[in-house]
Parts: C-alpha cells; sequence; structure tokens
C-alpha cells in the first residue's frame, strides 16, 4: 500500500528514528538490562569495547519484538480482506493465546503513547511526511477494539522501517546502533535524562 519515498523523506525518517532511539529516560535506563551491563562491565575496568559486547549481548529474543512487529504491520497493509478481517481474527488469535500483540504496550510506559515523547516525535515525522495517517489510525483502532493499548516504541520504529521499504533487520538495527551511541555518550553525562 506504499510507495517508494523520496531520499530526502527517507533520510529524515531515519534521523528521526535515532533521535527518538537514542533519548534514554532515567526510568528506562533503570530498567534496561542492556544498559546496567553496559555499565558493570565499564565499572569493574572492562574497555568500551567490551561494554558494547556486554550490553548487545543481553538484546535477547525480547528484542525480536522488532521483527514481530515489523511483520505485524506488514499483514495488516496486505490484508485485503474485506474490513479487515484478517487483521482482526489475527489480533484476536494471538490475545486467545495469551501473547501480546506486537508493538502495543510496555513493561517500562504504562498508560498512553503520548507519555512517550519519542512515539509522538516519530508518529508526527511519519504523518507529515507520508500519506499513511489513515491506515495506521485504523490498525490502532483495530487493536483497540481488542485491548485498550497504545502504540509503542517498537511499534512506531518497525512501522517506519516497513514505510521506508528497508528489511525488518533494520528496525532493530536503527534502535541498538542509537541506543549503543547514547551509552557511549552517558560516559561523559552523568544525567542520562535529557
Amino acid at each position: 500500500k506504499h510507495s517508494l519515498i523520496s531520499f530526502e523523506v527517507g533520510k529524515k525518517i531515519i534521523d528521526t528514528l535515532f533521535a527518538a532511539n537514542y533519548e534514554l529516560p532515567k526510568a528506562v535506563a533503570e530498567k534496561r538490562p542492556s544498559f546496567l551491563n553496559f555499565n558493570n562491565v565499564l565499572q569493574w575496568g572492562g574497555s568500551v569495547e567490551n561494554a558494547h559486547v556486554a550490553s548487545i549481548s543481553c538484546l535477547n529474543s525480547k528484542h525480536g519484538c522488532f521483527g514481530d512487529a515489523y511483520d505485524f504491520i506488514k499483514m495488516f497493509f496486505e490484508d485485503q480482506s474485506t474490513d479487515n478481517e484478517y487483521t482482526k481474527k489475527m489480533i484476536h488469535h494471538v490475545l486467545k493465546r495469551g501473547q501480546k500483540i506486537p508493538g502495543f504496550g510496555s513493561p517500562i510506559f504504562k498508560g498512553a503513547e503520548s507519555t512517550d515523547k519519542r512515539c509522538y516525535l516519530i508518529k508526527d515525522v511519519l504523518y507529515t511526511s507520508l500519506p499513511v495517517e489513515d491506515d495506521v489510525e485504523r490498525l490502532i483502532s483495530i487493536v483497540r477494539l481488542e485491548r485498550s493499548v497504545d502504540a509503542n516504541l517498537v511499534f512506531w520504529n518497525a512501522l517506519s522501517i516497513y514505510l521506508i521499504g528497508l528489511t525488518k533487520e533494520y528496525a532493530s538495527l536503527v534502535f541498538i546502533l542509537a541506543t549503543q551511541i547514547r551509552y557511549i555518550n552517558s560516559l561523559h553525562d552523568t544525567n542520562i535524562e535529557q
């Protein structure tokens, strides 16, 4: 349902993703195992390189959530059924199995996406750069028919990567690169919150 976009729009979206993923509120850092590992290795005399390896090793299968969210978004955009019935059935089956809807809800940020300014930043750039607002809001409303949850940072990352035409592996890669850069900068900034 989306078409090729210009280099300028793609760059603007990628830049926004890096900026949003670079943000690291203290509440998130304190709960993120990758950040704790990064700091622990440095504290106990490890090198920055070892700290990155330790940090990235914490990005376990839970970071598969980027790929899952990407696949979910792709399924929605490719859903040719009347009134997105296929998407609705898939959401129902996921929830029936006791699983979460990929890209919705958050273990860290409880409540609306508006509490996480990073989501708003990405959403704003997507909606002003691409004609996707109606489709995305329809997907979100379909999810909310089943659960009162909001799209999270994983959703907006995966959606952005999908819309600019990259494969799902890039959704986690953008997140990892931006957060690792933030971790390096945290060495020089004792107050992570900006």
